[in-house]
């Protein structure tokens, strides 16, 4: 994971540490109903704490070697984040936004462990709320004040 987050931060891309799974479908945290599990943050200030800074990155991971990679989203990090829930009908709504307003443009897609998609955009310079559902049913946004997990980060699930 430390190679991971290193190779984000030469690519001047901030990362901060996230809880990781700890192997038996629970979070790192230790809390068996932890509601954000191996997704919230090892810093204090989440992803506030975000850095570019490859000492402090090795710091934190030397200190939490299995920690998952979170990277802020907006003006942070230049990028905002649409997450296409699969479980909730993101898919049918993006399908029909695509179909009324057309395409997306090509971008970096991630795939999450319950079968939905992170598509990476680019910042535009305007805030991007963070929210769930705001644009559509399944469609989420990070934007200001989110974050993103990164590859190669393991859900709990």
């Amino acid at each position: 994971m430390l190679a991971a987050a290193l190779s984000y931060v030469a690519r001047r891309i901030p990362v901060f540490p996230l809880h990781s799974s700890d192997g038996s479908g629970g979070c790192s945290c230790g809390k068996r109903d932890c509601v954000s599990a191996a997704k919230h943050p090892l810093t204090r200030h989440c992803f506030h704490d975000a850095t570019t800074d490859p000492e402090q990155v090795t710091a934190w991971w030397t200190r939490w070697p299995n920690a998952n990679i979170g990277m802020p989203t907006g003006a942070a990090s230049g990028v905002d984040v649409l997450d296409v829930d699969v479980q909730h009908g993101g898919m049918g709504t993006l399908q029909r936004l695509e179909h009324e307003h057309g395409k997306l443009p090509p971008t970096v897609e991630v795939l999450t462990p319950q079968g939905g998609r992170h598509l990476h955009l680019r910042h535009v310079g305007r805030a991007l709320k963070s929210g769930a559902g705001d644009i559509g049913p399944g469609l989420d946004t990070r934007g200001a004040g989110g974050y993103a997990l990164l590859p190669p980060s393991v859900g709990a699930n």
